[in-house]
Order: structure tokens, then sequence, then C-alpha cells
């Protein structure tokens, strides 16, 4: 079964996405580009959107991610990434 596992590149999420893996799903891995500024922090910082990149290139065997990109006034676009 094909399923899609959002990916912040932390703990919880990579290891959900691997038993998927062990378990024979086809994993597709999606994560947020939510920053809006000039900063760096807290949610879906572009260091959480590296991680949740490098999580697939090595899970997902250079899977697919998606990454959905949002501003304050909402989502700007969804756009599937190269790992």
């Amino acid at each position: 079964m094909r399923v899609l596992v959002g990916l912040s590149g932390g703990v919880d999420s990579s290891v959900a996405a691997a038993l998927l893996i062990e378990q024979g799903h086809e994993v597709v891995g999606a994560t947020m580009k939510l920053w809006g500024g000039a900063g760096d922090s807290g949610c879906c910082s572009v260091g959480d959107v590296d991680d949740a990149r490098r999580v697939a290139k090595r899970l997902l065997n250079g899977g697919l991610l998606v990454t959905v990109v949002g501003k304050p006034e909402g989502v700007a676009s969804t756009a599937p990434t190269a790992n």
C-alpha cells in the first residue's frame, strides 16, 4: 500500500516511516516550509526541511518527498522536490 507520511525530520516521523517500510508499504514523504521572514526558527524551518530531506533520501531510497510551501496568508504551492 502507498502511504503518505508527514516528515518533520525528527525522530517520531522518521521511525513511523521506517516501520511502515519495514511492514512492506511504499512510503511517500511530505514536509512543509512555513517560515515567512529572515529568521529560521520555530516549526518547519529551513533546517527542519533539510532534516526531512535527509530522512527521505536515506529511508525512501531516493523516493519522493513533496514539499508544501506556506506563507502567513496560506499555502502558496506544492511541488515534488529532488532528494
